[in-house]
C-alpha cells in the first residue's frame, strides 16, 4: 500500500490543483513572450547564483535539478512543484487558512507511490521535460527506480508522469507540515485526476475550525515557525474568538470600552 496525501486549498481556483509556476504563467504575469520552459530555467538559475552565498557546508548544497526546485518552492519561488502533506489536520488548516468568504476545499488521493530520487544516476529538465537516468519520465519507471512491484494498469498508483517524493525534512516547516511534493514531468501533466475525491469545507464554518485546530496545536506558529508564524497567529486567534462571540457579546465588549 501506498501512502494516503492531502491538499487543502481554501478557494476553488479556476484550475484546481495547479503549480504556482503554471498559474502565475497563465495569468500573464510574466508576459506571453517568453516560453514556459525558458523562465522556468532561467528563474532557477538565478534562485541558484543569488543564492550560493547562503550555504555553509558543501553538503547542504541541492545535488539535482530536484532539489533545487523544491528548495525554491520552499523560499517562494513559483515553481512546478504543488505541496501536499501526509497529515489531514494540516489540509484542513490550509484549506480554512484565509479567504473567509468563499469555501475551502481538501483534496485527497491513496495509495501513492513515493519516488525515492536518491537512487536515481541522474535527474535533468530539458526544454522543461523531465528526464530521468537520460530518459522522459514515464509512469512505468515507478517499478525501476523504487523496486516496487505493482501492477502496472493500475492507474490509482502511476499518475500520468507526475512524482510525488519527501524534500529532507533538514526544515522544521517541511517536518511539521508532514510534507510530500509532487512534480509534474511537464506543463502538459495535470492533476485533474486529484478532483474526483475532494471535501467542502463551508465557508462560515471556517473561523470555529481555525479555533478547534489552535487547540490541538494546529495553527499558523506550527505551520509556519517563527516570529512570523508568531505573530501571525495571535492576530488570527484573536479575530476568531471575536467573530466567534455572540452578537449580544460583542455589544458588552463594545461598551465596557467605549
Amino acid at each position: 500500500m501506498g501512502l494516503e496525501i492531502y491538499r487543502g486549498e481554501s478557494r476553488l481556483y479556476e484550475v484546481p490543483l495547479e503549480p504556482s509556476l503554471f498559474r502565475q504563467y497563465r495569468a500573464g504575469k510574466f508576459g506571453t513572450n517568453v516560453p514556459l520552459s525558458a523562465l522556468e530555467k532561467s528563474m532557477i538559475e538565478e534562485f541558484k547564483r543569488q543564492s550560493f552565498s547562503s550555504f555553509k557546508t558543501q553538503h547542504s548544497i541541492p545535488n539535482n535539478p530536484l532539489e533545487w526546485f523544491t528548495l525554491a518552492q520552499h523560499y517562494g519561488l513559483p515553481t512546478r512543484l504543488i505541496d501536499w502533506t501526509t497529515n489531514p489536520m494540516v489540509a484542513l488548516y490550509f484549506a480554512i487558512e484565509k479567504n473567509d468568504d468563499e469555501d475551502g476545499y481538501i483534496y485527497f488521493n491513496s495509495n501513492i507511490e513515493i519516488f525515492e530520487y536518491e537512487s536515481a544516476d541522474s535527474i535533468v529538465f530539458e526544454k522543461g521535460e523531465m528526464l530521468i537516468n537520460g530518459r522522459p519520465y514515464n509512469p512505468h519507471q515507478y517499478t525501476i527506480l523504487s523496486n516496487s512491484s505493482y501492477d502496472i494498469n493500475d492507474d490509482s498508483i502511476y499518475h500520468e508522469e507526475i512524482i510525488f517524493h519527501r524534500p529532507k525534512y533538514i526544515d522544521e516547516r517541511y517536518s511539521n507540515q508532514c510534507t510530500v511534493l509532487a512534480c509534474p514531468g511537464s506543463r502538459d501533466v495535470a492533476f485533474s485526476k486529484f478532483d474526483r475525491e475532494r471535501i467542502i469545507i463551508p465557508s462560515i464554518i471556517k473561523p470555529t475550525l481555525r479555533r478547534y485546530l489552535n487547540k490541538i496545536g494546529i495553527n499558523s506558529a506550527f505551520i509556519y515557525p517563527g516570529l512570523s508564524g508568531i505573530t501571525a497567529n495571535i492576530t488570527k486567534n484573536f479575530s476568531d474568538e471575536y467573530l466567534a462571540m455572540p452578537l449580544s457579546e460583542r455589544h458588552k465588549m463594545k461598551d465596557l470600552f467605549d
